[in-house]
């Protein structure tokens, strides 16, 4: 079984001997209306309530009224990534829910981080699809709410884990926050990638253009935020097409930093992972632009690109019985 306990979402997965997922749930944390997130204490005492909620709604999927659900180990993101230092309070929740868990059952406990989570979400999922002996090194571009980072991927074992290193990403905030901070300023609800697109999508022919600032593999994007904040402002143009904008802009910043980074590291497949990659603009966006012929575009659909607890389950899997 995998847990996850991220900023917005409480998540759980079960995985069978035979790596099929058989029973999970995702549980979104709660955001009043007008408010641009949580702090880190609200999402703590959300996580507290749903994960009895969690593993009482897993065991009815699984049809088992007792205790013991029969698991071979827990897996669980303990931290954000795996790097010296990486923490966040929302993950020592279901960290200590895990421990608690594997104490009281005697079940082995497996510690991975959320990143390493998003990364084998979308392996697993695509794992017919591609050839995993060929996923021994790739790139990985992580754009979601919290984090905008281009990493370089050796694969560890049988997909027990992965050696990550950063090679580019954002300077300061993250493309989820400007896709946030952006409906929220239109008064759309949170988290805003979802409403921000359907409003992209009624643009039509009214086009704008918000620059990006883009230098080799780091990206700039409180500038973009800034020109977005007047533009709304002063009303200078029609919502639909500045929710557009703020879409296209994200991508060619993507492509940008892409191309740069690629100019270096020979991989074939790039893999893209994390919420904002649920966009479907800014997926075809960038399939149109990076050549299908020399690279493997690995896009996951947007039910495993958002926060879940597959990856840490799949993870947990490989490590315990490969």
């Amino acid at each position: 079984m995998g847990l996850d306990t991220s900023c917005y979402t409480t998540s759980m997965a079960v995985i069978n001997k035979q790596g099929k997922i058989i029973a999970k749930t995702e549980r979104p944390l709660e955001v009043a209306m007008g408010k641009g997130g949580l702090r880190q204490s609200e999402a703590v005492f959300q996580h507290i309530n749903n994960l009895p909620q969690g593993l009482t709604e897993i065991k009815k999927q699984l049809n088992v009224n007792n205790l013991d659900l029969n698991l071979a180990a827990i897996a669980v993101s303990s931290r954000p990534r795996p790097i010296e230092g990486s923490y966040m309070p929302v993950f020592k929740v279901g960290d200590s829910y895990a421990k608690a868990l594997s104490l009281s059952s005697g079940i082995p406990l497996l510690e991975y981080t959320h990143q390493e989570g998003h990364i084998a979400s979308i392996v697993y999922e695509k794992s017919n699809n591609i050839r995993l002996e060929d996923m021994d090194k790739f790139l990985v571009f992580h754009v979601s709410g919290g984090t905008t980072e281009l990493l370089i991927c050796h694969t560890k074992g049988k997909f027990s884990s992965f050696d990550i290193e950063i090679i580019g990403g954002t300077k300061d905030i993250a493309a989820g926050q400007l896709i946030d901070r952006t409906a929220k300023l239109m008064n759309l609800p949170f988290p805003g990638g979802p409403h921000l697109e359907k409003l992209g999508d009624q643009s039509g022919q009214t086009d704008i253009s918000v620059p990006f600032s883009v230098e080799d593999t780091k990206i700039n994007f409180s500038g973009p935020e800034t020109h977005i904040k007047r533009l709304i402002h002063n009303e200078d143009y029609p919502k639909p097409a500045v929710a557009r904008g703020i879409e296209q802009c994200v991508a060619k910043s993507l492509l940008t930093v892409l191309e740069n980074a690629l100019k270096k590291h020979q991989v074939k497949n790039i893999l893209f992972v994390g919420g904002v990659m649920s966009n479907s603009y800014i997926k075809n966006y960038l399939s149109k632009n990076i050549s299908n012929e020399k690279y493997n575009l690995i896009f996951g659909s947007p039910e495993l690109s958002k926060d879940n607890a597959v990856g840490v389950a799949w993870l947990g899997y490989n490590n315990f019985f490969n």
